[in-house]
């Protein structure tokens, strides 16, 4: 934004945040990936199937995926 002219005063603001999933929840997040959706049914559940083990057995039952929300804010320039 900053190096486009068409504004000025630009800040960025970035927000972590956390998110714990189950072992159900963290496959359903996987399935809407588009490098999931291509897998074909035995090799897509099978990985859910060991995921969900490791999960439950060496992860508590959840596991925390980290993300960032991220705020830019500008004026509009002359630009």
């Amino acid at each position: 934004m900053a190096g486009s002219g068409w504004f000025v005063d630009v800040v960025q603001h970035v927000f972590p945040f956390s998110v714990a999933y189950s072992s159900e929840q963290f496959s359903a997040l996987l399935d809407t990936y588009a490098s999931h959706q291509v897998l074909d049914e035995p090799t897509r559940l099978e990985l859910h199937r060991r995921l969900t083990e490791l999960i439950e057995a060496e992860l508590g039952g959840s596991v925390t995926k980290p993300y960032e929300a991220v705020l830019v804010l500008g004026r509009r320039g002359l630009g």
